[in-house]
């Protein structure tokens, strides 16, 4: 017989901050994240300039971010936590521009894979959960993280579209009809 799970055992939800600057878009995606247990919706903002202040104010485990955005944009978003002291949280890239340039030059600056934003909730919530890791990993780089350890952006892309020619730099993958997900370790 097992004993019943305590409160601490229970993993914590996975931390979400969303970056996108069209109100339908952060709501409608706030509404079907809610419906999954694992993660929470931490903070939004509607660009780059409130992007930077909410990541820094609530240190979310994964970070949602649109790439055009007025005043300050999401590739702007991406060179500016790079450029910070500290664990730079993974950033998926929510488009819906199937633009590969666009995509490879987030990918250059820090972005951990991206996502075309006519996904399913469940393959959204795969990519965070990839990109969140194991919980105790979570819990720890906000435990230890003291300012001084530079940012390392990822070397290779998480997540990519079927058609895109980012397709030699995968290490695992899973496919769904018209979309295929890849992850880097």
């Amino acid at each position: 017989m097992t004993a019943a799970p305590t409160p601490g055992d229970e993993p914590s939800p996975i931390r979400v901050c969303l970056v996108d600057d069209q109100t339908l878009v952060r709501e409608g995606i706030r509404g079907l994240l809610a419906l999954a247990d694992q993660v929470e919706v931490v903070a939004e903002a509607t660009d780059g300039i409130e992007g930077l202040a909410v990541i820094d104010a609530e240190d979310p485990d994964v970070v949602l971010l649109d790439l055009r955005m007025p005043r300050r944009d999401g590739l702007a978003l991406l060179e500016d936590l790079a450029a910070r002291d500290g664990p730079m949280p993974p950033v998926l890239v929510l488009t819906t521009f199937n633009d590969d340039e666009l995509v490879l030059q987030a990918l250059r600056s820090g972005a951990r894979g991206y996502l075309l934003k006519d996904v399913t909730l469940d393959q959204l919530v795969g990519a965070i959960e990839r990109l969140a890791g194991p919980a105790s990993r979570r819990r720890s780089r906000r435990a230890c993280w003291n300012g001084s350890a530079p940012r390392q952006p990822a070397r290779s892309p998480s997540v990519r579209h079927p058609h895109s020619p980012l397709a030699s730099w995968t290490c695992s993958a899973w496919s769904r009809p018209a979309f295929r997900t890849v992850m880097s370790p």
